[in-house]
């Protein structure tokens, strides 16, 4: 029995179709001269991306897809997610179609980026050249799998979705975590948005130093073999006080094993005002240490 392909016109036409869907739930988002994208969530509220609005200055609108214009107010944001949340003075926002988790998209799937840079909706078209499990953004961000997809992400598309053929939202694009910009899956982009209506800006754990990823000589010491190098220690922070000096090479992090900023800020992830344990190596001796962890802020060693 003989299956028919689809023509290149009907294919055209179903993603045609797929973005006319999508365009109602994906809004401007306009900070002065920065142009960015946003994904109505419902209730009012839209998601985009947070270093989109680093330089608003608390002024931020959004512009629907018929073309209004309405004054936003940012409720929070998450650097290390490269999200945030902003809640509209308009009607009529609901929640974009987001895809099922378990019928995600194959590596091949041809998928669509929407963005509305402009006054309209635009697209670009690629397909999925890559799909992972979880992993940590170089700020520490939790997120709960990875999308590729070929093709770098036009100028203004941050912050708008990736849609499937059939205009599901498989997530938010961000220029921002990886070279050439990469996918925030659904997941993790309802999970940040639910922390930060409840909580505002998510806070981040802080010991307060400068670090440089190192390997050990070996036979250094025979549970690791590899650390952080301290290249400095803020004063008054809380590896200051617990006695972390320069030089020292952080091992571990009650128990779990430091080597890179990720373990860092995994490690220190939801743990503020907590007292733990710090495996150090000082002179090429293990030396326990205790840090109450701090929080961190911009600008803020790790």
């Amino acid at each position: 029995m003989s299956t028919k392909t689809p023509s290149l016109s009907a294919i055209s036409d179903s993603l045609a179709d797929a973005v006319e869907a999508a365009a109602p739930f994906v809004v401007g988002v306009r900070t002065g001269r920065r142009r960015a994208t946003g994904i109505s969530v419902g209730g009012g509220e839209v998601v985009t991306s947070a270093h989109a609005l680093r330089h608003s200055g608390g002024s931020v609108s959004v512009q629907l897809a018929d073309g209004t214009v309405a004054p936003a107010e940012l409720l929070g944001g998450d650097p290390a997610t490269d999200l945030a949340l902003l809640r509209v003075n308009a009607e009529g926002l609901e929640a974009a179609p987001w895809a099922d988790a378990d019928a995600g998209p194959r590596v091949g799937h041809l998928v669509l980026a929407v963005g509305r840079p402009g006054d309209s909706a635009r697209t670009t078209l690629g397909a999925v050249s890559a799909l992972g499990g979880a992993w940590r953004s170089r700020h520490g961000g939790s997120i709960d799998s990875y999308i590729d997809v070929d093709g770098a992400l036009p100028g203004g598309f941050s912050g708008g979705p990736l849609i499937d053929g059939g205009g599901a939202f498989l997530g938010l694009n961000t220029s921002r975590l990886t070279p050439g910009g990469t996918t925030i899956p659904a997941s993790t982009v309802l999970r940040v948005a639910a922390a930060i209506r409840e909580r505002g800006d998510l806070k981040r754990g802080w010991l307060g130093v400068v670090i440089q990823a190192t390997e050990l000589p070996e036979g250094t010491d025979a549970d690791y073999s590899a650390g952080l190098l301290i290249t400095g220690v803020a004063g008054s922070s809380p590896a200051a006080e617990a006695g972390v000096v320069s030089g020292d090479v952080l091992l571990a992090i009650d128990g779990a094993a430091t080597t890179s900023f990720a373990d860092l800020a995994a490690a220190l992830a939801g743990r503020i005002g907590d007292e733990v344990p710090l495996t150090v190596l000082r002179h090429g001796t293990r030396t326990e240490l205790s840090a109450t962890v701090g929080e961190r802020r911009r600008r803020r060693a790790c």
